[in-house]
């Protein structure tokens, strides 16, 4: 039939995201928290991450992860991939400091 079809990835949001999400006053039923909602789902849905929209950055204090912009608003999410799961570690009302690969 058609091709190969890919299951999206599984996103595990991690105590410390969801901390700052809370810091970040991202609140449920709002337009701040579709958009994280919408870039969480770009993020599992990906066909190859990182992708092109995503920058390298150091966390705590050297674990290099992949930050991406929520589309429309100054928040950032840093993730990692870990298999079949994206890994979502922080956000932030800032850019990071990126890392050159």
């Amino acid at each position: 039939m058609g091709g190969k079809r890919r299951v999206a990835r599984v996103a595990k949001l991690t105590p410390g995201f969801l901390r700052r999400l809370r810091g970040a006053g991202v609140v449920r039923g709002t337009a701040r928290s579709g958009a994280v909602g919408a870039t969480v789902a770009a993020l599992t849905a990906a066909d190859v991450l990182p992708g092109p929209q995503d920058a390298r950055g150091t966390i705590h204090p050297s674990l290099s992860v992949y930050v991406r912009r929520v589309t429309g608003w100054n928040l950032w999410l840093w993730y990692k991939r870990a298999g079949d799961h994206v890994v979502l570690l922080s956000v932030t009302p800032e850019p990071p400091a990126v890392v050159e690969a």
